[in-house]
């Protein structure tokens, strides 16, 4: 019998439902007890977590305290990416090109990104980077902390505060009131971003300028005074605090950047942007020491200026990066007894910058570039510069040159956007191919015995031909926004055809299809194309070409675009059109026109034969960056061509060895390896 209002297929549609959802129930039901009865991973079978997940205590129990630190944190990038973070294309496609499929569950984002547990023997994100990501997992430390010996925090003694502290730190808790360092180091770990296969094959972002002064600000929590009394307020950093923060975060900037190097196993864009941060932060060191010349600083300079740049030197580089390590812990355990002022000016100096959840740097400088750092003329007579004393002094006679001497060439662009060499991440493809190109060599070429020759002649002397404030680096090097006046590390790069990115890698990464507007060029059109590369391989400034360098008359535009094509890279690039093509009629067009309208002069060229090679020799050890040799002195041929041939040079090689029947094996390679020095300081070559 059916009933009423209803029909036989309505009631068979019933129960299929409900066998559908006794089965899912009983396969839930199944799922849940299985769990029960699954041991839990440990941290060390995961390589997803940095925080052992049975350690944890979570946030919440934090912030049972600590409420206003708690707030802050809720409101801080550190915890508002974990709902944000995932969404983006960029992590999509990282994940993608790592073969993950959630980011939150079983990923390397958990190790930095989040902080994470293990539910159902699954890595899972449970919040944000937390409090226990900087601080130590509390599960063995919370409740000492929390014990004031019957008391309360305001009628604790101060033996048992005392007490209390230490025996917290013992178990596990990071203190920055009383170990930096501790705290700081997790900072570094994450934000060099010390994994090869992450850059090279994911596409994530190396990382960026990360100065632990502006970032500890951004976060800043100095509540801990006002939870005791009725002033709310979060303290800002004291100025002797900001000296401690800018000490200790230069030394674990150059302590993670050579862990991070070590990882390097092939020169890729991992092992580009990793050396550059190891150069970068031993600058930074170096003059720390030369304002603060503490013993163990000096030593972390010492340490650096031996270290070996280059791929699989993880052995070594781990060494000498724990060797810091060691010398870090003895100064942040006595920083609070250092009189630090006398790092006010390179503090002052430093440029505020903190990262957002993509890694970016959020650059709070000016879109203009200080006229004052790069002048463009100077006076042919201007004895007074360190370059020209070091010239005068070297006993040689001081060439005349045609032209004046100018610090770019004189019709190199006025950049309106600032030049961040942030690495670009999306174009991996294009990074790997510029590895490869000649265009990865141009600070090599300053280096050369050639090169060193024509800076002398035109009036540069060899240790100013690496800063960025020098006509040498317009063309062989990318200098950095704001860092004119320092050694220039980055060859020619992205920025140096594609222009200066401050304004437009931002919107170029959302796709916002925008960018020519904010600095981007359009190199798709002939002739601004023939323009950019024209810029550095069409000279005709008369100083450089009466001091010796190549005028370019031998550059063959199109057969070089040709060479440098690194477009499209379709494995992170998705386009809905086609590629446009430049065509080979409108680059040789466009090039002529340059050429015509911007001729080559006629000068009297100064020839140099040199009579020595040796290298001047400093009182610090410098900066790992290949430097040219000197070289010695000056004849003239008058002619309105340009010579382009290189004079061959001598070395001073140590006196051979005397050999015999007693001569020990030790003293035969001693007398190699000194006679090998001498052959790489000759070619400039450095470490």
């Amino acid at each position: 019998m059916r009933m009423k209002g209803h029909k036989g297929p309505d009631i068979l549609k019933i129960r299929t439902t409900l066998l559908i959802l006794l089965g899912i129930g009983g396969f839930v039901s199944l799922a849940i007890i299985k769990a029960q009865v699954v041991p839990e991973r440990a941290i060390s079978d995961s390589p997803y977590l940095r925080i052992d997940p049975a350690k944890m205590r979570g946030a919440p129990v934090c912030g049972e305290c600590h409420a206003q630190e708690f707030n802050i944190w809720s409101q801080s990038v550190h915890q508002t990416q974990f709902a944000t973070l995932h969404q983006s294309d960029k992590a999509q496609s990282i994940l993608d090109n790592m073969d993950f499929r959630l980011a939150k569950r079983e990923s390397l984002c958990l190790k930095c990104h989040y902080t994470a547990t293990i539910r159902n023997n699954q890595a899972r994100a449970v919040s944000g980077v937390s409090c226990e990501s900087c601080h130590g997992a509390g599960r063995d430390w919370i409740d000492l902390h929390n014990d004031y010996g019957g008391s309360d925090h305001q009628t604790e003694t101060e033996e048992h505060k005392a007490a209390r502290i230490q025996q917290s730190i013992d178990a596990g808790m990071l203190r920055p009131s009383g170990d930096l360092y501790s705290v700081a180091a997790n900072c570094f770990e994450c934000h060099t971003v010390p994994n090869e296969k992450l850059i090279n094959v994911g596409g994530h972002p190396s990382g960026s300028k990360f100065e632990l002064v502006a970032w500890s600000d951004s976060i800043r929590h100095n509540f801990l005074a006002a939870q005791w009394s009725s002033d709310e307020s979060n303290r800002p950093q004291s100025a002797e605090r900001k000296r401690v923060l800018f000490l200790i975060g230069a030394i674990l900037d150059y302590e993670y950047s050579l862990r991070g190097l070590a990882e390097a196993s092939r020169r890729s864009p991992y092992f580009k942007a990793m050396e550059r941060r190891v150069k970068v932060a031993y600058r930074k060191i170096r003059s720390i020491s030369d304002a603060l010349p503490h013993p163990e600083l000096l030593e972390i300079v010492r340490i650096g200026s031996s270290v070996q740049l280059v791929p699989g030197n993880r052995t070594s580089l781990l060494a000498s990066a724990e060797d810091i390590s060691d010398r870090a812990r003895v100064i942040s355990s006595i920083v609070d007894e250092l009189n630090l002022s006398s790092l006010d000016t390179r503090l002052s100096a430093q440029t505020p910058a903190v990262e957002d959840s993509a890694g970016r740097q959020d650059d709070s400088r000016a879109s203009q570039k200080d006229a004052s750092a790069r002048p463009a003329v100077e006076e042919t007579a201007a004895f007074d510069r360190p370059d020209a004393q070091e010239l005068s002094g070297s006993g040689d006679t001081l060439p005349t040159v045609q032209g004046q001497r100018r610090s770019q060439p004189a019709w190199f662009p006025t950049e309106t956007y600032l030049t961040t060499v942030p690495g670009c991440s999306c174009h991996t493809r294009a990074e790997e191919w510029l590895l490869d190109d000649p265009h990865s060599a141009s600070l090599d070429l300053i280096s050369s015995p050639r090169a060193a020759q024509i800076a002398r002649i035109y009036g540069l002397g060899q240790t100013n031909m690496l800063l960025g404030n020098q006509i040498c680096m317009s063309c062989h090097g990318t200098v950095l926004s704001g860092e004119e006046l320092e050694e220039v590390f980055d060859a020619v790069s992205c920025e140096s055809c594609h222009g200066p990115s401050s304004k437009y890698i931002d919107p170029h990464e959302r796709g916002d299809r925008i960018g020519y507007e904010l600095g981007m060029r359009p190199l798709k059109e002939a002739t601004i194309r023939a323009q950019t590369c024209g810029t550095c391989h069409h000279i005709t400034d008369e100083r450089l070409l009466s001091a010796g360098h190549p005028t370019g008359e031998n550059y063959d535009f199109v057969a070089a675009n040709g060479a440098i094509e690194h477009w499209p890279d379709t494995q992170n690039i998705k386009r809905s059109d086609p590629y446009p093509a430049v065509g080979t009629r409108e680059l040789a067009s466009a090039f002529s026109l340059l050429r015509a309208n911007r001729r080559v002069p006629a000068v009297v060229v100064v020839e140099e034969s040199p009579t020595s090679t040796q290298p001047s020799r400093s009182s610090r050890p410098s900066s790992p960056v290949a430097q040219a040799p000197a070289v010695g002195t000056f004849t003239f041929r008058a002619s309105p061509r340009i010579s382009q041939s290189v004079v061959p040079g001598s070395l001073d090689l140590p006196p051979p060895v005397s050999v015999s029947d007693s001569t020990s094996t030790e003293e035969l390679l001693l007398a190699v390896k000194r006679s090998l020095e001498a052959i790489y300081r000759a070619l400039g070559r450095g470490n």
